[in-house]
């Protein structure tokens, strides 16, 4: 198991996620940057951001290279 912050994914926060691989992280991530824009917050921009964003992050990269 994985550990790894929304900000170490490109998110604005120190919210902490455990996951087997990069992809569980990730929709982790989006689970959690969804429930704070439905709760007023304004990071719908930022979410819109970290997404396209990822594509240029290691763990990402690896993970959809078939390696974790």
């Amino acid at each position: 198991m994985k550990t790894i912050t929304c900000k170490q994914l490109g998110g604005p926060c120190d919210t902490v996620f455990h996951a087997n691989t990069a992809d569980e992280a990730i929709k982790l991530q989006d689970k959690h940057l969804k429930g704070a824009v439905a709760a007023g917050e304004t990071l719908l921009k930022l979410w819109v951001g970290i997404t396209r964003q990822r594509k240029t992050l290691p763990l990402y990269r690896k993970n959809k290279n078939g390696s974790n």
